[in-house]
């Protein structure tokens, strides 16, 4: 989640992705880790808003989270 230019490839590795798999609906998750490490609200709101819009985008389900403090968002 700290690192928005990962977030952006995302969607390409889940597009490549899918060319591989002969499913024809999968279940996809995109899961946006390390969420203790934005602690400005404003950033995180703004980075958790383009997560949303690349999941739309690859008909993704969107969960933010941190391993460290079990926080999380199903969103």
């Amino acid at each position: 989640m700290n690192d928005i230019d990962t977030l952006k490839s995302a969607e390409r590795w889940i597009n490549e992705a899918l060319q591989t798999t002969t499913a024809d609906n999968p279940l996809i998750f995109l899961v946006g880790s390390k969420r203790d490490l934005i602690t400005d609200n404003t950033s995180n709101a703004k980075i958790e808003q383009t997560a949303r819009i690349v999941a739309k985008r690859v008909n993704a389900e969107f969960w933010s989270l941190s391993s460290l403090t079990g926080k999380h968002s199903n969103l």
